[in-house]
């Protein structure tokens, strides 16, 4: 009688325990499942010979083949605060003209929409164009235009900053991004 119990606790003790195991194991596997990070890879067309490489994780966004300096700044056509932020940043790609500056405008799907944006509002920079930039906008989820990202020569994120940025303070973090 006392085997008999003996062996009915373990019996029991063990059926628990392989079915713990097995939830266990499960909560592992959903966790390592909900882990998994999503990687982007995007093609800025800037003309049909300058591409700017860009690589989107979950976590980051990076520029890939980059040795100087770049701000990316993403605007509307029917954004006062964006015609404004052109200006200031007019005054700072002649100040520095080892950043690359581009603008991702919205619906700006093909290289002579990208140049009558350019001439149009006089920039003193590129527009980027394609159908990557377009989808650059809609991952980055952007909340409010303008919305820009400066990155460093290495390509990482220095700085993003959302709405019309003062210039000092973007030269600031420009002299931070050499």
């Amino acid at each position: 009688m006392k085997k008999l119990c003996i062996i009915a606790f373990i019996a029991l003790f063990f059926g628990c325990s392989s079915e713990k195991s097995e939830q266990n194991s499960q909560e592992i596997n959903d966790q390592n499942q909900s882990a998994v990070i999503t990687k982007q890879n995007f093609t800025l067309t800037i003309s049909n010979t300058e591409k700017i490489e860009l690589e989107k994780t979950d976590s980051e966004l990076k520029i890939i083949n980059s040795n100087s300096p770049v701000l990316l700044n993403f605007v509307t056509s029917e954004c006062l605060p964006c015609v404004a932020q052109n200006s200031n940043l007019a005054k700072i790609a002649k100040k520095y003209q080892n950043l690359q500056i581009v603008e991702i405008a919205t619906g700006i799907e093909n290289e002579h929409q990208a140049i009558a944006l350019r001439d149009q509002n006089e920039l003193l920079f590129e527009v980027a164009f394609g159908k990557d930039a377009l989808e650059l906008i809609d991952s980055m989820k952007v909340a409010g235009y303008p919305y820009s990202v400066l990155f460093d020569s290495r390509g990482k994120v220095v700085q993003s900053y959302d709405g019309l940025v003062p210039p000092e303070m973007l030269e600031y973090d420009i002299q931070r991004a050499k």
